[in-house]
This record gives C-alpha cells, structure tokens and sequence, in this order.
C-alpha cells in the first residue's frame, strides 16, 4: 500500500516544482518578438490568460487530487494487494504500475509561426520614362561573304636628289637718300628805314638829329627850357633820318642731289633635297577571298524606350507571428525518483549528461537543481518537453537502463 501510494506523494511534492519550471520556460518564451508590435502585445496578453488559466486548473486539480489520495487511503485495508491502480479521476495517473513514480506537468500550447503581410505604402500610379532594355545575344555572323577582290600592288620607289627652286629670282627697291653741301651767303641783318629823332645844336649853331654827326645845315634856333626849338615861339626841332641797311654772314645746308630709289636684282635661292621617286608604277591583280565568320556577343534592343503611366507598387512588410494550435494542458509523465531508481540509475544518467557536456556537477546519485539543470538543457537540445524532471523519455534518449 505505501509504494501504490509513493506515486502521489512524489506528484504532489513535483508539481509545484513543475508548475514553476514550466512557468519560468513560459516567461522566457514570451519575451520572444514579433515583426509587429501590436502583434506581440495580443500574443503576450493571450499568454498570460493561458497562465492564469493553468494556474487555476492546476490548484483546482491539486485539491481534487488531495481528495482522492484522502479517500483512496481511508478505504484501502491493511492487507490489501498492491494491484495497479485504474481510476477513472483524471487527477491519477491512468494506468498506474506499482513502484513507478508519475509526476504532474504542465504541458504548453503549442503555435505555428504565421507570415503574413502587412502595407507600408498603398499602391499608386505615376508617369515615368522607362529606358529601352537590351538583352546580349551570342550569334555566329557573316563577316565577309565569299568575293574576288581587286587588289592594288603598290608601287616600288627609289631615292633621288635634286636641286630643287626654293625661292626664285626677285628684286627689291632701295632707296637713295639725298645728299646735302654748306654754303655761306650775306644776308640782311636788319632793312634800311626812316626813323624821327630830336634835332640839337651843334657848335656851329646847326641842328643835327640826335646822335648824328654831320652837320644838317640850314637849321637854326637854341634850347628853350631844355628843348630845342628855333624860337621860344615855335616848337621842338624833329629830324628824319634814314638808317641803312645791316647785314651779316650765314652758313646753310644745300640740297646736292634729291633723293631716288633703285630696283636691286635678287638672285633665285636653291636647295639639293632626297626624294623617293616611282621605280614600277602600281598595278592590279583579282584575288579570291573566302567567306569568313565570328561569334559575337552584342546588344539588341528587348523593349524600345518609351514614357507611359505605370502603377507604383505598394510597399509591404512581412511580419511572423505565433498562431495558438492547441491548448496548454496538465498531463502525467512517468520519471526517475528515490522511489523507483536506485542512487546507480542517477549516477548513469549524471555521467550521460556529463558525457554530453550538460553536466559538471559531482556524481553523486543524488536528482539535485545541477542535475535537473543538466536535465533541462539536454531536453532543449533533445527537442524533448522541457520540465527538468527525469522523465522516462529523457532517461531512455540519454541511453541509460533504468529498469
């Protein structure tokens, strides 16, 4: 009777445990994003409902499943035979084995990732102008078709010199200037004139012109009050007086010869050069020339460039979300505990998970929070559900007996 009652003492001590397990796995999944943000908030309010409804599920089985275990015990007799148990309560195990332990965990909602597309921008329409396009063709042509040619031989030449006209025979003008000679002339200085000068009295009693030395004669009178007068009652003596010509001596350039111009020869200008002149003179001849072909690769014209009116597509996102399949559900497992593994079974399933690089705790034989922590990190990598307890499934993917 002890052992066909091991099983719900160990479910009842390992659901709590679950329960905060699962929900810490829980938490760190949602923190998991989405390509929308109104997406994640809707996906993360679904699974807190789901929490809380696990929650409630769970204490309201924890209270039944106490019942049970209540009645169970009460009217189960001291002698009875440890027959396996077949309750129909969904609170046990079904199908319970003797010495086996089950525990009670919490097994998630299962999502399929959706994609779906979202708008950016609405499609439009604009007027553009679209190029022409060109696609490259690789084509055998025809470079030459087959034809008779005419073909020129060219000329042969040979080098010759000669003395060749560089700048024929011309003349220049020159000019003669003039040629100049002195010569010396007697010129007026200052003409002959008649000029008036005062009269004076001369010793002989004469008046002469002022300055003059000959005696003009016939001219009588004296000096009244300092001027010469005949008389007191006439007045001043005036002379005219004819002064000759002066001259002098000059020397002055003379024209000899007036200036001309010549015509002066000039001789032809030469210079010997080297040329090639024609030795054979070009002649013709007909030739056959074959066809002849190449691969080329070239543009062509796909579409002609054109402007015309083209819709503007719109712009779109992809956004991944999580779309709920199933419902979270409590389910029963059967695992590895002190009852029903021996401290061997856990120190295999140690050195398994050590083996494996999950665990490096001591082996001890002893299910501590390293080994479950081992447990959950082999069961991720496993694709196993993710509770941390030794389940059977873990137990027998980790290749250890347990039996």
């Amino acid at each position: 009777m002890k052992k066909n009652l091991a099983f719900t003492a160990v479910s009842l001590a390992t659901m709590a445990a679950v329960a905060g397990c699962s929900t810490t796995d829980y938490s760190a999944s949602s923190t998991a994003t989405s390509g929308s943000v109104s997406g994640a908030q809707a996906e993360l309010a679904q699974r807190v409902a789901d929490a809380q409804a696990r929650e409630a599920r769970l204490t309201e089985e924890n209270a039944s499943l106490k019942s049970q275990i209540a009645s169970y015990s009460s009217s189960a007799g001291a002698t009875a035979p440890a027959a396996p148990y077949s309750g129909s309560s969904s609170a046990l195990p079904p199908n319970p084995l003797p010495g086996e332990c089950y525990a009670r965990v919490y097994q998630a909602p299962t999502y399929n990732t959706v994609t779906q597309k979202i708008t950016v921008q609405e499609p439009g329409e604009k007027l553009e102008v679209i190029p022409a396009t060109y696609r490259t063709v690789t084509e055998k042509v025809l470079v030459r078709e087959a034809s008779e040619e005419l073909r020129v031989v060219p000329a042969t030449y040979r080098t010759v010199t000669e003395k060749v006209l560089v700048k024929p025979e011309s003349y220049r003008i020159e000019t003669v200037p003039p040629t100049y000679g002195t010569e010396t002339v007697r010129v007026i200085d200052e003409p002959a004139r008649s000029v008036w000068q005062p009269g004076r009295l001369t010793a002989s009693g004469n008046y002469i012109p002022t300055g003059a030395g000959s005696n003009t004669g016939g001219v009588v009178g004296g000096s009244y009050n300092g001027v010469t007068r005949i008389d007191n009652g006439t007045g001043e003596v005036l002379c005219l007086v004819e002064i000759p010509a002066t001259y002098k001596t000059i020397t002055k350039r003379v024209l000899k010869t007036p200036g001309s111009s010549k015509r002066v020869p000039i001789p032809a200008e030469y210079t010997t050069i080297t040329k090639q002149v024609i030795g054979t003179p070009a002649t013709t001849k007909r030739v056959v020339i074959p066809a002849q072909y190449k691969t080329v690769t070239k543009k062509v014209i796909a579409t002609p460039g054109s402007t015309k009116r083209v819709p503007v597509p719109g712009v779109y996102d992809t956004v991944t979300t999580k779309k709920k399949v199933s419902e979270g559900k409590v389910v029963w497992r059967s695992i590895l505990c002190d009852t029903n593994a021996a401290p061997e079974i856990i120190k295999n399933v140690q050195t398994a998970l050590q083996r494996g690089g999950y665990y490096g705790g001591p082996i001890d034989g002893i299910i501590g929070s390293q080994t479950a922590a081992a447990v959950k990190r082999y069961q991720t990598q496993a694709k196993l559900p993710v509770d941390g307890l030794l389940t059977i499934d873990t137990v027998k993917s980790l290749g250890v007996n347990y039996k």
